[in-house]
Protein backbone atom coordinates (compact mmCIF):
# COMPACT_ATOMS: atom_id res chain seq x y z
CA UNK A 1 0.00 0.00 0.00
CA UNK A 2 1.91 3.29 -1.12
CA UNK A 3 2.22 6.03 1.53
CA UNK A 4 -0.44 9.12 1.32
CA UNK A 5 1.26 11.90 0.73
CA UNK A 6 2.30 14.46 3.34
CA UNK A 7 -0.13 17.43 1.51
CA UNK A 8 -3.30 16.91 -0.95
CA UNK A 9 -3.61 20.17 -2.50
CA UNK A 10 -7.18 21.04 -3.14
CA UNK A 11 -8.06 24.00 -6.10
CA UNK A 12 -11.62 24.85 -6.90
CA UNK A 13 -11.30 25.96 -10.94
CA UNK A 14 -14.43 28.53 -12.48
CA UNK A 15 -12.87 29.31 -16.33
CA UNK A 16 -9.62 30.30 -14.97
CA UNK A 17 -7.84 27.77 -16.95
CA UNK A 18 -4.39 30.35 -17.73
CA UNK A 19 -4.37 30.67 -13.91
CA UNK A 20 -4.91 27.32 -13.05
CA UNK A 21 -1.90 26.08 -15.23
CA UNK A 22 0.20 28.63 -13.26
CA UNK A 23 -0.88 27.63 -10.04
CA UNK A 24 -0.26 24.04 -10.63
CA UNK A 25 2.91 24.50 -12.17
CA UNK A 26 4.12 26.27 -9.06
CA UNK A 27 2.97 23.83 -6.61
CA UNK A 28 6.31 21.46 -7.36
CA UNK A 29 8.92 24.51 -6.62
CA UNK A 30 6.89 25.31 -3.40
CA UNK A 31 7.82 21.80 -1.77
CA UNK A 32 10.65 20.40 -3.24
CA UNK A 33 11.13 17.32 -0.97
CA UNK A 34 7.32 16.86 0.00
CA UNK A 35 4.98 14.36 -1.37
CA UNK A 36 2.11 15.79 -2.61
CA UNK A 37 -1.27 15.29 -4.99
CA UNK A 38 -2.92 17.76 -6.58
CA UNK A 39 -6.90 17.65 -7.11
CA UNK A 40 -8.59 20.17 -8.91
CA UNK A 41 -12.43 20.51 -8.51
CA UNK A 42 -14.18 21.78 -11.59
CA UNK A 43 -17.21 23.65 -11.32
CA UNK A 44 -18.34 23.68 -14.83
CA UNK A 45 -16.20 25.47 -16.87
CA UNK A 46 -16.64 26.25 -20.33
CA UNK A 47 -13.26 27.55 -21.10
CA UNK A 48 -10.94 24.55 -21.89
CA UNK A 49 -9.98 23.78 -18.42
CA UNK A 50 -10.53 20.28 -18.27
CA UNK A 51 -8.13 19.57 -21.72
CA UNK A 52 -5.31 21.58 -20.58
CA UNK A 53 -5.30 19.58 -17.69
CA UNK A 54 -5.23 16.28 -19.64
CA UNK A 55 -2.70 17.87 -21.87
CA UNK A 56 -0.27 19.59 -19.19
CA UNK A 57 -0.71 18.23 -15.74
CA UNK A 58 -1.51 14.23 -16.50
CA UNK A 59 -1.11 13.10 -12.89
CA UNK A 60 -3.80 15.49 -11.30
CA UNK A 61 -6.77 14.55 -10.33
CA UNK A 62 -9.51 16.25 -11.82
CA UNK A 63 -13.16 16.25 -10.08
CA UNK A 64 -16.14 17.03 -12.32
CA UNK A 65 -18.66 18.92 -11.44
CA UNK A 66 -21.92 19.71 -14.08
CA UNK A 67 -22.58 23.15 -12.41
CA UNK A 68 -21.04 25.83 -10.23
CA UNK A 69 -21.80 24.71 -6.54
CA UNK A 70 -19.79 27.21 -4.57
CA UNK A 71 -16.44 27.32 -3.55
CA UNK A 72 -17.36 25.22 0.09
CA UNK A 73 -18.90 22.53 -1.28
CA UNK A 74 -16.52 22.11 -3.95
CA UNK A 75 -13.81 22.16 -1.85
CA UNK A 76 -15.13 19.91 0.64
CA UNK A 77 -15.68 17.12 -2.35
CA UNK A 78 -11.86 17.71 -3.40
CA UNK A 79 -11.08 16.74 0.34
CA UNK A 80 -13.33 13.91 0.37
CA UNK A 81 -11.32 12.16 -2.15
CA UNK A 82 -8.01 13.05 -1.06
CA UNK A 83 -5.24 11.29 1.28
CA UNK A 84 -2.47 13.87 2.48
CA UNK A 85 -2.22 14.13 6.43
CA UNK A 86 -2.56 17.69 5.43
CA UNK A 87 -4.95 19.61 3.23
CA UNK A 88 -3.91 22.65 1.27
CA UNK A 89 -6.70 24.88 -0.03
CA UNK A 90 -5.54 26.93 -2.95
CA UNK A 91 -7.12 29.44 -5.09
CA UNK A 92 -6.85 28.92 -8.71
CA UNK A 93 -5.55 32.27 -9.11
CA UNK A 94 -3.03 31.70 -6.19
CA UNK A 95 0.44 30.93 -7.03
CA UNK A 96 2.66 29.67 -3.97
CA UNK A 97 6.20 31.06 -4.41
CA UNK A 98 9.12 28.94 -4.27
CA UNK A 99 9.56 27.14 -0.63
CA UNK A 100 6.36 28.09 0.24
CA UNK A 101 4.49 25.06 1.13
CA UNK A 102 7.39 23.67 2.98
CA UNK A 103 7.35 26.75 5.14
CA UNK A 104 3.83 26.33 6.26
CA UNK A 105 4.19 22.27 6.38
CA UNK A 106 6.81 23.03 9.36
CA UNK A 107 5.46 25.20 10.98
CA UNK A 108 1.83 23.10 11.40
CA UNK A 109 3.72 20.23 12.36
CA UNK A 110 5.51 22.21 14.96
CA UNK A 111 2.76 22.46 17.15
CA UNK A 112 0.11 20.42 17.35
CA UNK A 113 -2.62 22.64 18.49
CA UNK A 114 -2.21 24.57 15.34
CA UNK A 115 -5.21 23.37 13.09
CA UNK A 116 -4.30 25.76 10.22
CA UNK A 117 -1.60 27.83 8.82
CA UNK A 118 -1.50 30.51 6.15
CA UNK A 119 0.85 32.57 4.49
CA UNK A 120 1.85 36.50 3.52
CA UNK A 121 -0.14 37.09 -0.15
CA UNK A 122 1.24 39.83 -2.27
CA UNK A 123 -0.76 41.35 -5.31
CA UNK A 124 0.78 40.64 -9.27
CA UNK A 125 3.04 44.25 -8.43
CA UNK A 126 4.86 42.63 -5.15
CA UNK A 127 2.72 44.74 -3.09
CA UNK A 128 1.54 43.52 0.15
CA UNK A 129 -2.20 41.94 0.17
CA UNK A 130 -3.67 41.95 3.61
CA UNK A 131 -5.04 39.27 4.42
CA UNK A 132 -5.29 38.05 7.87
CA UNK A 133 -7.46 39.62 10.80
CA UNK A 134 -7.00 39.86 14.48
CA UNK A 135 -10.82 39.77 15.50
CA UNK A 136 -13.48 38.06 14.40
CA UNK A 137 -16.09 40.16 12.40
CA UNK A 138 -18.88 41.96 14.79
CA UNK A 139 -22.51 42.57 14.10
CA UNK A 140 -21.47 46.22 15.49
CA UNK A 141 -19.04 46.50 12.78
CA UNK A 142 -21.25 46.86 9.72
CA UNK A 143 -21.84 50.13 11.22
CA UNK A 144 -18.49 51.06 9.21
CA UNK A 145 -20.83 49.94 6.37
CA UNK A 146 -22.95 52.60 5.78
CA UNK A 147 -20.08 54.86 4.77
CA UNK A 148 -18.77 52.73 2.54
CA UNK A 149 -15.55 51.38 4.44
CA UNK A 150 -14.58 47.97 2.44
CA UNK A 151 -15.06 49.75 -0.75
CA UNK A 152 -12.32 52.61 0.55
CA UNK A 153 -10.13 49.68 1.95
CA UNK A 154 -10.66 47.77 -1.41
CA UNK A 155 -9.56 50.55 -3.11
CA UNK A 156 -6.31 51.30 -0.36
CA UNK A 157 -5.67 47.51 -1.04
CA UNK A 158 -5.75 47.55 -5.30
CA UNK A 159 -3.89 50.95 -5.41
CA UNK A 160 -0.05 50.48 -5.14
CA UNK A 161 0.53 54.22 -4.92
CA UNK A 162 -2.37 54.08 -2.24
CA UNK A 163 -1.02 51.08 -0.59
CA UNK A 164 2.25 51.63 0.08
CA UNK A 165 1.02 55.42 1.26
CA UNK A 166 -1.64 53.88 3.80
CA UNK A 167 -0.62 51.11 5.26
CA UNK A 168 2.43 51.01 7.04
CA UNK A 169 0.67 49.61 10.20
CA UNK A 170 -0.85 46.81 8.27
CA UNK A 171 2.16 46.01 6.43
CA UNK A 172 4.16 45.89 9.79
CA UNK A 173 1.73 43.43 11.27
CA UNK A 174 1.99 41.17 8.07
CA UNK A 175 6.09 40.93 8.49
CA UNK A 176 5.55 38.50 11.73
CA UNK A 177 4.45 35.79 12.33
CA UNK A 178 1.69 35.03 14.97
CA UNK A 179 -1.86 33.68 16.03
CA UNK A 180 -4.52 35.35 13.77
CA UNK A 181 -8.14 35.19 14.29
CA UNK A 182 -8.91 34.38 11.01
CA UNK A 183 -7.76 34.60 6.85
CA UNK A 184 -8.83 34.18 3.75
CA UNK A 185 -8.84 30.79 2.04
CA UNK A 186 -7.16 31.89 -1.04
CA UNK A 187 -4.00 29.95 0.52
CA UNK A 188 -4.52 27.88 3.52
CA UNK A 189 -3.26 24.78 5.05
CA UNK A 190 -5.40 22.92 8.13
CA UNK A 191 -4.82 19.56 9.34
CA UNK A 192 -6.76 17.11 8.14
CA UNK A 193 -7.90 15.91 11.70
CA UNK A 194 -9.08 19.23 12.85
CA UNK A 195 -10.77 20.02 9.51
CA UNK A 196 -12.86 16.70 9.78
CA UNK A 197 -13.33 17.32 13.05
CA UNK A 198 -14.69 21.09 12.41
CA UNK A 199 -16.89 19.63 9.65
CA UNK A 200 -15.06 20.97 6.82
CA UNK A 201 -16.50 23.82 5.02
CA UNK A 202 -20.26 24.71 5.78
CA UNK A 203 -21.97 24.39 2.00
CA UNK A 204 -24.38 27.02 3.06
CA UNK A 205 -22.27 29.55 1.93
CA UNK A 206 -22.38 29.53 -1.35
CA UNK A 207 -19.70 32.02 -1.99
CA UNK A 208 -18.17 34.47 0.57
CA UNK A 209 -17.31 33.86 4.32
CA UNK A 210 -17.20 30.22 4.31
CA UNK A 211 -13.76 30.57 4.91
CA UNK A 212 -14.30 33.26 8.22
CA UNK A 213 -16.86 30.83 9.19
CA UNK A 214 -14.48 27.93 9.21
CA UNK A 215 -11.89 29.49 10.95
CA UNK A 216 -14.47 30.83 13.21
CA UNK A 217 -15.35 26.81 14.25
CA UNK A 218 -11.33 25.98 14.24
CA UNK A 219 -11.07 28.32 17.44
CA UNK A 220 -13.82 27.15 18.86
CA UNK A 221 -12.82 23.61 18.85
CA UNK A 222 -9.33 24.86 20.59
CA UNK A 223 -7.14 25.44 17.56
CA UNK A 224 -4.82 27.80 16.57
CA UNK A 225 -4.30 29.56 13.00
CA UNK A 226 -0.76 30.29 12.51
CA UNK A 227 0.57 33.16 10.07
CA UNK A 228 3.96 32.73 8.47
CA UNK A 229 5.28 35.34 6.29
CA UNK A 230 7.77 33.69 5.23
CA UNK A 231 5.79 31.91 3.15
CA UNK A 232 4.36 33.93 0.35
CA UNK A 233 1.68 33.62 -2.38
CA UNK A 234 0.84 35.21 -4.89
CA UNK A 235 -2.52 36.08 -5.43
CA UNK A 236 -4.26 37.55 -8.64
CA UNK A 237 -7.44 37.81 -6.77
CA UNK A 238 -11.23 37.56 -8.20
CA UNK A 239 -10.45 35.91 -11.33
CA UNK A 240 -13.39 33.57 -10.89
CA UNK A 241 -15.34 36.02 -9.08
CA UNK A 242 -15.36 38.80 -11.71
CA UNK A 243 -17.03 37.21 -14.52
CA UNK A 244 -20.51 37.12 -12.65
CA UNK A 245 -19.95 40.63 -10.83
CA UNK A 246 -23.80 40.90 -9.80
CA UNK A 247 -24.65 37.20 -8.92
CA UNK A 248 -21.56 37.84 -6.76
CA UNK A 249 -22.25 40.56 -4.79
CA UNK A 250 -25.55 38.83 -3.81
CA UNK A 251 -23.99 36.39 -2.44
CA UNK A 252 -21.69 38.67 -0.61
CA UNK A 253 -24.56 39.78 1.10
CA UNK A 254 -26.49 37.02 1.14
CA UNK A 255 -22.99 35.39 2.95
CA UNK A 256 -22.20 38.19 5.55
CA UNK A 257 -26.10 38.20 7.27
CA UNK A 258 -25.84 34.13 6.98
CA UNK A 259 -22.46 34.29 9.12
CA UNK A 260 -23.74 36.66 11.79
CA UNK A 261 -26.93 34.50 11.90
CA UNK A 262 -25.35 31.78 12.30
CA UNK A 263 -22.81 33.01 15.31
CA UNK A 264 -24.38 35.95 17.36
CA UNK A 265 -28.05 33.62 17.34
CA UNK A 266 -31.38 36.52 17.34
CA UNK A 267 -29.50 39.44 17.55
CA UNK A 268 -26.82 39.59 15.73
CA UNK A 269 -28.96 38.18 12.32
CA UNK A 270 -31.66 40.76 13.21
CA UNK A 271 -28.85 43.70 13.86
CA UNK A 272 -26.86 42.67 10.48
CA UNK A 273 -29.62 42.20 8.19
CA UNK A 274 -30.90 45.98 9.20
CA UNK A 275 -27.62 47.51 9.05
CA UNK A 276 -27.34 45.55 5.59
CA UNK A 277 -30.64 46.70 4.33
CA UNK A 278 -29.85 50.62 4.90
CA UNK A 279 -26.13 50.14 3.72
CA UNK A 280 -27.56 48.79 0.25
CA UNK A 281 -30.76 51.18 0.79
CA UNK A 282 -27.47 54.04 0.75
CA UNK A 283 -25.46 52.47 -2.02
CA UNK A 284 -28.52 52.75 -4.00
CA UNK A 285 -29.37 56.18 -3.46
CA UNK A 286 -26.13 57.73 -3.84
CA UNK A 287 -25.16 55.59 -7.19
CA UNK A 288 -28.68 56.73 -8.66
CA UNK A 289 -27.69 60.19 -8.28
CA UNK A 290 -24.34 60.33 -9.05
CA UNK A 291 -25.88 58.45 -12.44
CA UNK A 292 -27.66 61.44 -12.99
CA UNK A 293 -24.70 63.56 -13.71
CA UNK A 294 -22.96 63.70 -17.14
CA UNK A 295 -20.27 61.59 -16.55
CA UNK A 296 -18.19 58.94 -18.95
CA UNK A 297 -19.29 56.60 -15.64
CA UNK A 298 -22.82 57.26 -16.09
CA UNK A 299 -23.50 54.00 -17.45
CA UNK A 300 -21.71 51.98 -14.97
CA UNK A 301 -23.19 53.80 -12.14
CA UNK A 302 -26.95 53.15 -13.03
CA UNK A 303 -25.62 50.02 -13.44
CA UNK A 304 -23.79 49.73 -9.56
CA UNK A 305 -27.47 51.33 -8.73
CA UNK A 306 -29.03 48.41 -10.19
CA UNK A 307 -27.23 46.03 -8.66
CA UNK A 308 -27.59 47.22 -5.43
CA UNK A 309 -31.27 47.15 -5.84
CA UNK A 310 -31.15 43.47 -6.89
CA UNK A 311 -28.69 42.90 -3.76
CA UNK A 312 -31.59 45.00 -1.09
CA UNK A 313 -34.24 43.04 -3.08
CA UNK A 314 -32.67 39.37 -2.63
CA UNK A 315 -32.17 40.74 0.74
CA UNK A 316 -35.58 40.82 1.18
CA UNK A 317 -36.44 37.56 0.26
CA UNK A 318 -34.24 35.69 2.59
CA UNK A 319 -35.62 37.68 5.24
CA UNK A 320 -38.85 35.86 4.70
CA UNK A 321 -37.36 32.47 4.62
CA UNK A 322 -34.99 33.28 6.75
CA UNK A 323 -37.96 33.19 9.84
CA UNK A 324 -38.38 29.78 9.07
CA UNK A 325 -34.63 28.89 8.69
CA UNK A 326 -32.42 30.93 10.32
CA UNK A 327 -29.60 29.96 7.81
CA UNK A 328 -31.49 30.44 4.85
Amino acid sequence: MTRPPDVSIVVVSWNTREYLARALAAVRAAAPSRETESIVVDNGSSDGTQAMLAERFPAVRLIQNTENVGFGRASNLGARVSRGRALLFLNSDCELLPGALTTMLAALDADPSTGGVVCRLVNPDGTLQPSVHDAFPSPWGLLGELGFRSSLRYAVYRSPVLNRALLGLTRRRHRRAHDVAWAGAACVLIRRQVFEAVGGFDERFVMYCEDVDLCKRLRDGGYRLRYVPEAEALHHWGRSTAQRPGAMMIEAYRSRVRYFDKHFPGWGGRLARGLTSLELMIRRAVFGLLALAPSRHRQALRARARATAACLASLARSSTAAASDPLG
